[in-house]
């Protein structure tokens, strides 16, 4: 099986850019136009996210630019919008 290369692997990779089009990604994929936050749980942790709030959206991880397939079998590998309790909403 080969590596498939990943964007942040390049050399003259911009970290910063690269987390825009994934912001951007991601708000286009969930239709919530700005997360205040995100979280990264690994996959045992979802029965804790869904405490936080209520999820809007899922979505594939490799979906969003800067995002790969798990490498891991039985991992994940989505990534979900949770509106809090409070009203923001968290990616």
């Amino acid at each position: 099986m080969l590596h498939e290369p990943h964007l942040l692997d390049a050399p003259a990779a911009d970290p910063f850019e690269i987390a825009a089009q994934a912001a951007a990604d991601i708000a286009r994929l969930t239709g919530v136009e700005r997360h205040d936050i995100a979280l990264t749980l690994g996959s045992g942790w979802g029965e804790a996210a869904d405490l936080i709030g209520e999820t809007i959206a899922t979505l594939d991880a490799t979906e969003v630019t800067g995002f790969s397939k798990p490498a891991l079998v039985g991992h994940g590998g989505q990534l979900r919008s949770i509106r809090t309790p409070q009203g923001g909403t968290r990616s």
